[in-house]
């Protein structure tokens, strides 16, 4: 990929300059404005970048929200704040409950078998809903539900790294 980034200068294993520019395209061709994430890091630049105003971004894993509160919270506290949470079901997120969000963006470890709970709350919470990894397991599964209930879906199939086939899928508007 021959883009250039201002926020993202170096290619991770976990995300790739391919990872970051398909976030960064829904990102131009959505315009969202209020986002919600799960799984801060480098997907958060990415949302940054594309022209969030605020973002909540949400962690569970207390020593990884230690990292993140570092290495994020400082450089962009204007519009962005960290929420600290545990996996119940179903989600709760007492300080973010009642809010509504233009976009969210669901990310994390790809085989957590917590990922659909985060899907969902996102979509009671968002007008359009992205999930990295789109074709690992859990994910399918949530995808399919999402379908169940009427929710329109498009997985969006990239090269990751060269022959590392990812995709990120889409899933809105609301029905």
């Amino acid at each position: 990929m021959d883009r250039t980034f201002a926020l993202f200068p170096k290619a991770q294993r976990w995300w790739s300059f391919a990872d970051h520019g398909v976030l960064m395209d829904l990102m131009l061709r959505l315009q969202p404005k209020t986002v919600l994430e799960f799984g801060p890091g480098s997907s958060t630049l990415a949302l940054v970048e594309g022209g969030a105003v605020s973002i909540d971004t949400c962690e569970d894993n207390p020593d990884w929200l230690a990292v993140y509160e570092e290495r994020l919270a400082p450089r962009f506290w204007d519009i962005l704040t960290l929420h600290a949470y545990t996996a119940t079901d179903p989600l709760t997120i007492p300080a973010i409950d009642q809010r509504r969000y233009d976009f969210a963006f669901v990310d994390g470890p790809r085989l957590t078998h917590t990922r659909g709970r985060e899907i969902q709350y996102a979509l009671d919470r968002c007008a359009w809903v992205a999930c990295h990894d789109a074709l690992a397991p859990p994910i399918v599964a949530a995808l399919d539900r999402a379908r169940a209930d009427g929710w329109q879906v498009e997985v969006i199939a990239y090269d990751r790294n060269p022959g590392e086939p990812n995709a990120i899928a889409l899933i809105g508007p609301r029905p």
